[in-house]
């Protein structure tokens, strides 16, 4: 009889609890999610232009520009590809998303019976009274030790999850796993713009270093015709005086420029990761990538906010994470209900261990449902709602703030790029303006019209407005590198990303 109540058991259990569990796989107490309204408007600040589309049409977003085609600089390329293969923040972001998949694995485990195997021995002792009419013992006049082994060869223990608490913690879970996937393509949009403005300062830095250096061949060779026009008699010692501040100034310029060089580079290895940088770095007698080849695509599809900002991976991230919090709510809720767990074993027992597999070994087996009904928690369980509540509410308005920031950082760089083109016309005609006055002061200096300290005042003026051009190009530079950024590039949008960001 037993054993026929056994094979029954091990045949209808599996089924009935699969058939139960099917039954209720889609019964949890998680509230129905809505993302919340953008707090932002329709449209950025005086963005209504020929790149920025209407809502009718469907436009290619700057997210979907990789970052290999919007920086064509090969030797850029090479920089931001170093920096993805070697820089430790991004290598513990990846880590911190296998470390999250794997907690994923272990809440997900939660929703399938856990089956072991075991094995076991007690003593137990029987006192002479004990003995009386105990057939193991026979009845002896004093005490016996009695060892039992036991072999269980399936033991399970396993909650039906009749109310989502279970599935509500597996897609918390699961949430948080997606979040960290992206803050780690947020640390990369990041990474990959970091790397680009510091890869710009430094060559900009060098820019004027080497006409630093051009500004000091000249005020050399200059000075030295003032030595020996005074020693002919034919300058001054003002002459000689003014000659030799401009000399000492230059030095000046190429000692700090020089040292700026250096940090930069000292910078971008530090981005970079790698102790082989030295030879990608090292543009010393190079041609020089032009600014203008730099990056490309001056016009960015911009888009509408609504659809540019949802496509950045750290609005996904907060997005996530909200998820995460609403269904933290779901197994709040489900914590007021009961929890039934099933335990059941099977295996041997004997009183002798090396007949405890034979035929004479007795089966055991056990089946112990168990319900628990919370009745008093002194208001742990209403707390618990509550705290899953407020930490939603937490999230939204994070959420919300997130949104907020990112539209600020795009409206921003827009405003910056209406107005750095006109300054950076303005920059360069100002540098054709010195440089002609330059000539011309340099040719009444030669025919004897004006003094040496004027020549070197217009020399020193065009040198400025070059230097100031080359500041200005690398702002101009940095604004399309940031706007790229803000606008989600760098990170290819998975479709199902894309797709969820539209329905929602």
């Amino acid at each position: 009889m037993i054993m026929m109540m056994k094979q029954l058991f091990f045949k209808t259990a599996p089924t009935a609890m699969m058939m139960m569990g099917a039954l209720l796989a889609g019964c949890t107490m998680i509230p129905k999610y809505e993302r919340p309204d953008m707090p932002v408007k329709d449209q950025w600040n005086g963005s209504a232009s020929a790149d920025s589309p209407t809502s009718e049409e469907d436009p290619e977003l700057a997210a979907d520009l990789r970052w290999m085609d919007f920086y064509i600089s090969p030797k850029l390329q090479q920089v931001i590809q170093l920096a993805l293969e070697n820089n430790r923040d991004l290598r513990m972001a990846a880590l911190r998303v296998e470390a999250t998949r794997e907690l994923y694995r272990v809440k997900r485990s939660e929703l399938l019976p856990a089956v072991n195997a075991g094995a076991g021995m007690t003593r137990q002792q029987y006192t002479a009274a004990q003995s009386q009419g105990n057939p193991l013992v026979g009845g002896a006049s004093r005490s016996f030790i009695i060892p039992t082994y036991t072999a269980n060869l399936v033991s399970t223990s396993f909650e039906l999850d009749l109310f989502g608490r279970l599935r509500s913690q597996n897609k918390a879970a699961l949430e948080r796993y997606f979040a960290t996937e992206a803050a780690k393509d947020a640390m990369r949009i990041s990474l990959i713009a970091e790397v680009a403005n510091a890869y710009l300062q430094w060559v900009s830095d060098q820019e004027i270093l080497n006409l630093a250096e051009t500004s000091l061949a000249a005020r050399e060779q200059s000075f030295n015709l003032v030595r020996e026009s005074l020693q002919s008699g034919v300058a001054s010692e003002l002459d000689l005086s003014a000659s030799q501040v401009g000399l000492e100034n230059e030095k000046a310029n190429i000692a700090l420029y020089k040292r700026l060089v250096e940090l930069d580079q000292n910078a971008l290895n530090l981005l970079i990761g790698s102790t082989d940088s030295t030879s990608i770095l090292n543009l010393k007698n190079e041609s020089y990538t032009p600014f203008a080849e730099m990056v490309s695509l001056e016009n960015l599809p911009i888009g509408l906010p609504s659809e540019t900002l949802l496509t950045r991976p750290d609005i996904r991230e907060v997005e996530n994470r909200l998820k995460s919090a609403n269904a933290d709510i779901g197994a709040a809720r489900a914590a007021f209900f009961p929890r039934i767990t099933l335990t059941g074993s099977y295996g041997y027992a004997s009183t002798d261990l090396s007949g405890l597999f034979s035929s004479a070994a007795a089966g055991a087996w056990t089946f112990a449902p168990q319900a628990t009904l919370p009745i008093f928690q002194a208001g742990r369980n209403l707390a618990n709602l509550k705290y899953s509540r407020a930490q939603k509410e937490i999230m939204v308005a994070e959420y919300e703030k997130a949104i907020q920031t990112a539209f600020k950082e795009v409206a921003d760089e827009l405003v910056i790029r209406k107005t750095i083109g006109d300054e950076l016309d303005a920059r360069l005609g100002l540098v054709e303006a010195n440089k002609t006055s330059y000539r011309i002061y340099q040719s009444r200096y030669e025919a004897g019209i004006d003094s040496l300290t004027t020549l070197l005042d217009a020399q020193t003026s065009m040198l400025n407005a070059q230097q100031q051009a080359i500041v200005v190009q690398k702002q101009q530079l940095t604004n399309l590198i940031n706007l790229y950024k803000a606008l989600g590039g760098g990170v290819e949008i998975p479709t199902t990303v894309a797709q969820n960001t539209k329905e929602n």
